[in-house]
C-alpha cells in the first residue's frame, strides 16, 4: 500500500487493507443534518480480529469462531479513554454519505527540519 498516495478515493472503493490488518485513513463524510462535508481519521478493518463484550455472530454473546476475536471488516472510529481505546462503527445517520477517504499525508523526508 502506498502511503503517499494523496488522491481522494470514492467511498463505495475499498482501502487496501490485507486481510486481517486496519490502516487509519481520513475520510470525508457528508452529514444530511447540516448539509456540510466533515474529514477526520477513520480506521478501515479488513477481517481483523476484535474483541467485543458481545460477539456479533454468536447467539450467546460468544462465538466458537471468535476465541481471538471477531473478524470484523468495515469502517470505525477509535475513542481513546487512558491507556486504552475502543473501536465504534463509524456513525452515520439517515441521509449521511461516506463521500470519499484518502490515506494520512506523509510529512516529506525522514526527519523535522
Amino acid at each position: 500500500m502506498d502511503k503517499t498516495d494523496e488522491t481522494w478515493h470514492d467511498g463505495s472503493e475499498r482501502p487496501p487493507v490485507n486481510e486481517g490488518s486496519e490502516c487509519e485513513f481520513i475520510v470525508a463524510v457528508y452529514r444530511a443534518r447540516t448539509g456540510k462535508v466533515y474529514s477526520f481519521a477513520a480506521t478501515y478493518m479488513n477481517a481483523h480480529r476484535l474483541q467485543y463484550d458481545d460477539c456479533p455472530k454468536g447467539k450467546s454473546g460468544f462465538c466458537d469462531d471468535c476465541e481471538d476475536g471477531c473478524p470484523t471488516t468495515g469502517w470505525f472510529t477509535e475513542i481513546a479513554e487512558d491507556d486504552s481505546s475502543s473501536f465504534h462503527s463509524l456513525s452515520l445517520d439517515v441521509g449521511d454519505q461516506l463521500k470519499g477517504w484518502r490515506h494520512v499525508p506523509q510529512w516529506p523526508g525522514s526527519s523535522f527540519t
